[in-house]
C-alpha cells in the first residue's frame, strides 16, 4: 500500500470520532452545543436496561429500574448480583435502602448506600447524566465526540464512560450501551472493590431495553 493511500486512510478513520481534551467546558462544535442544551431540560424520565458489575474477582448482574423526576430518584435493581429486590430513593435531602427482611439504611447517596450493603460501587449520582449523554457537573478530563455531535467516550471523576450506540425516542437520541472503567484520580474516592487480598477496578455495563423520557 502507498504511502498517500495510508495516510488518507488514517484521516479516514481519525474523522469519525473527534478527540477533544478538556479541562472544564466540553468543546464539540455546534452540533455538541445544540444537543446539550436539550439535554439539559430531560430531568424527567424512566428506563429498564441489564446492569452488569465486574472487578478481578468477582462479577454480577441485574435488572435496573430507574425513574427520576427531578432530583427525586428511585432505582430498583431486581435480581441484584444474585440476591432479591433492593430498591434505592434519593432526594436532596439523601438516600434510603429498602431490602426484603433486612432494616432499612439511610446514607447521603445512593452510591454510598449501593456499596454499604453489597461491596459493589455504581456511581448513580455522575450516572444520572451519563447515562442521557451529558457530562456530570466537575471537571471532566477528556472527551471525545462522533460525527453527529454525541459523546463517543468521557473521562471524568475517576471513570471513562464509552458509548457504542445510541436510539432515538421522541427527540432526543440517547444512549443505548455504556461502559463504565474505573481509572482513579476522580475527586472522590477512587472507584475500587475491595476483594479478598487486594483491591479491584470495576468495569458497569449498561444495556437500556427501554428509555421513556417524560421532560
Amino acid at each position: 500500500m502507498s504511502r498517500r493511500l495510508l495516510l488518507a486512510t488514517a484521516a479516514l478513520i481519525a474523522g469519525c470520532v473527534t478527540p477533544v481534551a478538556d479541562r472544564g467546558d466540553l468543546d464539540g462544535g455546534a452540533p455538541w452545543a445544540v444537543r446539550r442544551t436539550a439535554l439539559a431540560d430531560l430531568t424527567d424520565w424512566h428506563l429498564k436496561a441489564r446492569l452488569g458489575v465486574r472487578t478481578n474477582q468477582r462479577g454480577g448482574t441485574a435488572t435496573l429500574v430507574w425513574d427520576r423526576r427531578q432530583q427525586r430518584h428511585k432505582i430498583d435493581l431486581f435480581g441484584a448480583f444474585g440476591g432479591g429486590r433492593i430498591r434505592i430513593t434519593q432526594d436532596s435531602q439523601g438516600a434510603t435502602l429498602t431490602q426484603a427482611k433486612r432494616n432499612a439504611v439511610t446514607a447521603r447517596s445512593a452510591d454510598a448506600l449501593l456499596f454499604e450493603r453489597t461491596g459493589w460501587r455504581v456511581p448513580f449520582a455522575a450516572m444520572s447524566y451519563w447515562i442521557i449523554g451529558l457530562p456530570a457537573p466537575g471537571a471532566t478530563q477528556a472527551a471525545e465526540f462522533d460525527g453527529q455531535g454525541r459523546l463517543a467516550s468521557l473521562e471524568q471523576q475517576g471513570w471513562r464512560i464509552e458509548y457504542s450506540a445510541y436510539r432515538a425516542h421522541r427527540r432526543w437520541e440517547l444512549p443505548e450501551k455504556i461502559t463504565l472503567v474505573a481509572v482513579g484520580g476522580g475527586q472522590t474516592d477512587e472507584p475500587v472493590v475491595a476483594g479478598a487480598g487486594r483491591s479491584s477496578r470495576v468495569r458497569v455495563k449498561l444495556l437500556v431495553k427501554e428509555w421513556t423520557p417524560r421532560s
